[in-house]
């Protein structure tokens, strides 16, 4: 069963300039739809992990979205729903190739199945 978790790095490192080409392209999305916000969240997560968001929502979400939800203060819906919002919009972006991908691995990160949001993300990796 953790076979494809644990496989995900080694397809990242294998597929590193077709992951960093999406993730780029995610940013640059972000960074042209919603001003602002990447550099702030790029900046608590570098703090925090020395990673980018985009990157470390994509390898490790399971932190990543309780941390998204630490720094807007999800104590009320509508600081949720942001945190949602920003998930949905960097993960629009990155399966784009395939509204499929999309729509599976946005429903398993609301269900907290990390382990099935990576098995889609290998599964995109390999088909692209």
């Amino acid at each position: 069963m953790y076979s494809d978790y644990d496989e995900l790095p080694e397809l990242i490192h294998r597929k590193r300039i077709v992951f960093n080409k999406l993730i780029e392209t995610t940013e640059k999305y972000i960074d042209t739809t919603h001003p602002g916000i990447l550099n702030r969240l790029n900046w608590y997560f570098f703090q925090k992990y020395r990673e980018n968001f985009v990157e470390r929502l994509l390898t490790k979400p399971e932190s990543t979205l309780n941390d998204l939800l630490d720094y807007y203060g999800a104590d009320t819906i509508d600081k949720a729903d942001t945190a949602k919002y920003l998930i949905y919009i960097v993960l629009k972006q990155f399966f784009i190739h395939n509204p499929f991908y999309f729509e599976e691995a946005f429903e398993s990160l609301k269900k907290s199945d990390w382990i099935r949001f990576k098995k889609i993300l290998k599964k995109y990796l390999e088909s692209i």
